[in-house]
């Protein structure tokens, strides 16, 4: 896996520029290799946006640079407001596990696996009046 995190802020109309990168980055997700590409909105500061991409291999991720949408985002983005861009990258990230659970209290199917994270959840719930899982 080859992950790559993206920090910048938008100047002027995030709303405006939300609507011009949103396809764009739907056209990153169907490239070849990508495995995720997510653009965040901070809560806290609405002009920042995080643009998170993992890609199977370090080719996949070096052959979307030169996809021409991809071309695009880097061409004219500071003229869409694109400011401050910072870019943290991942080469050869190993030992991907990807789980998932539809609620937060939920164990894993392993149920001896995190025992005691999900021992302080139960006593929580508990304290609050909750059911446990």
């Amino acid at each position: 896996m080859y992950i790559t995190i993206s920090r910048f802020r938008v100047e002027g109309d995030g709303e405006t520029f939300d609507k011009w990168l949103l396809p764009l980055a739907d056209k990153m997700r169907a490239l070849p290799g990508n495995v995720l590409y997510r653009v965040l909105h901070d809560p806290l500061d609405p002009q920042a946006r995080v643009l998170t991409e993992v890609w199977e291999t370090e080719e996949d991720h070096l052959a979307h640079l030169v996809d021409l949408d991809h071309v695009e985002i880097i061409a004219i983005g500071s003229e869409k407001g694109m400011r401050d861009m910072y870019v943290h990258h991942w080469s050869k990230a190993e030992g991907h596990i990807e789980r998932g659970r539809s609620r937060t209290e939920q164990r894993l199917a392993d149920r001896t696996e995190r025992g005691e994270m999900y021992r302080l959840i139960d006593e929580f719930r508990v304290s609050r009046g909750l059911s446990t899982s």
